[in-house]
Order: C-alpha cells, then sequence, then structure tokens
C-alpha cells in the first residue's frame, strides 16, 4: 500500500521483480481520498476478494497488523482499528514517530529483521501453547 500513483506502484513491483510475492497492490486514487491512506477504505481495497473483508467500522481488529514506515501508515492502522507497527529502517524523513519512542497502541522497531525476530517469538510461543 503506497500513496504513490497504482501505476507507478505496479511498475516498481514489477521491475523489482515482486509481483508473485505479493497478493494486493493498492495505490493512490487522485480524487478520492475517502480510498487513499490513512482512511480505512485503503484497507478495504487491499482486501477485496480475500475472506479477511469485513466491515472496519468500530470493529477491533488486534491481530491485524499494519506495518509502516511513516505517519500516514500509523494513522492507516489507527483508523481501521488494526495494530500499527513503524519500522524505522525506511522511513524517508523524520516523522513524528521517529523522535517519539512510542507509537500510540503500537509497536516500534528498529528494522523488518528486528520486526521478523518478534514474529519468530510469537510463532514459537503460539506452538508451545497449543
Amino acid at each position: 500500500m503506497s500513496n504513490q500513483k497504482q501505476a507507478v506502484l505496479e511498475e516498481n513491483i514489477k521491475q523489482l521483480g515482486l509481483r508473485e510475492y505479493i497478493n494486493s497492490v493498492v495505490g493512490a486514487i487522485r480524487g478520492q481520498p475517502e480510498k487513499n491512506k490513512p482512511m480505512v477504505g485503503a484497507i478495504q481495497r487491499a482486501l477485496v476478494g480475500s475472506r479477511f473483508l469485513r466491515d472496519q467500522t468500530n470493529t477491533p481488529h488486534n491481530n491485524w497488523w499494519f506495518v509502516g514506515d511513516g505517519d500516514s501508515d500509523i494513522k492507516t492502522a489507527l483508523n481501521s482499528a488494526c495494530f500499527p507497527v513503524w519500522v524505522e529502517q525506511y522511513a524517508i524523513r523524520p516523522t513524528k514517530f521517529s523522535t517519539d519512542s512510542e507509537v500510540p497502541n503500537g509497536l516500534k522497531v528498529d528494522s523488518l529483521q528486528a520486526l521478523l525476530k518478534i514474529l519468530e517469538r510469537i510463532n514459537s510461543m503460539q506452538h508451545r501453547i497449543s
């Protein structure tokens, strides 16, 4: 999900050879702010055709994580009742969350590697419980 135009985003993904690894590409739609980050419509667009698509309004989805590197990503997570995860590694410019120690109701990590370690720990804990 990006605030880049859809066509630009699709081309970047194609050039990087990543298309086979991505289920949904959501770029900005000019003139329709309700369908772009940080609005809930961006999440709904990403999930079209997915068994996970539900009405997000006032419905907490604490087990859904929204990972990003900027303020609009955190706002998208909070607006969509998802768990916000801010990754400093790819932040293009300093944001509110690069200087604050906390992300509201979420998690701040230094890198994707740090996030992966957290996810591996969660996964191993779930296996021990079940």
